[in-house]
């Protein structure tokens, strides 16, 4: 996709370098590590649930 848009400039220059399949991988590690914090949060501060919550 970067031959066909040719664009230009310092930014662009260090993005065309990066690996997609890295990225990816690090996204779905994000969304992954924020469940593993939230569902231990939710069900012992009874987030959601009217309880008084300890967060």
């Amino acid at each position: 996709m970067a031959e066909k848009a040719d664009p230009h400039g310092p930014m662009w220059g260090g993005v065309s370098g990066w690996d997609l399949n890295i990225i990816g991988h690090v996204i779905v590690g994000l969304f992954f590590a924020a469940w593993v914090i939230a569902l231990p949060a939710w069900k012992v501060g009874r987030i959601g649930r009217g309880g008084k919550a300890w967060l």
